[in-house]
């Protein structure tokens, strides 16, 4: 399974396991549960007229389990530079999910499964097709070239 941690801060956790386990493996899987947009927004009246602006939020939970909110960046209105690169970072990484669990599904097709011969003994199936490799091989750089460009816009933000 690929961790990408500095991505799932901007989304909120479900609360605990009965277990209380709390492994950062077991936070980052149920970080994806909630998908809430990490964009804000807040309307202001003036003369009349709406005004709506935007803030980068962060959602995490306190030590009693309630969910809180941090803003992290303010985005000005919707015609603002920062609000339209901030969208495109959170569809990037929506895609980056989706291109994550398309990989793992046909991973775990082209892992070798063991089939029961009549006698008793074990045999390996064939192996993938070249088609099948190839698009492994893509889904793969995809997703390379997509955290690469997530880091770098995260780096941006943080500045």
């Amino acid at each position: 399974m690929i961790i990408l941690s500095p991505l799932t801060t901007f989304f909120p956790c479900p609360a605990p396991p009965p277990s209380n386990l709390k492994s950062p493996t077991w936070l980052v899987a149920a970080s994806w549960l909630l998908p809430t947009p990490p964009i804000s927004s807040f309307v202001v009246p003036k003369n009349d007229l709406k005004y709506t602006y935007y803030r980068l939020m962060r959602a995490y939970r306190d030590k009693d389990g309630k969910l809180k909110r941090k803003m992290l960046k303010y985005l000005a209105s919707d015609s603002s530079k920062a609000y339209k690169n901030m969208v495109q970072a959170i569809k990037r990484r929506f895609r980056i999910q989706a291109l994550q669990t398309q990989l793992l599904r046909l991973m775990r097709q082209q892992q070798p499964k063991q089939t029961r011969r009549s006698r008793g003994g074990s045999a390996v199936n064939s192996p993938p097709t070249t088609s099948e490799r190839m698009l492994l091989v893509q889904l793969q750089q995809q997703l390379t070239e997509l955290m690469g460009r997530v880091e770098r816009l995260e780096r941006e933000v943080t500045r």
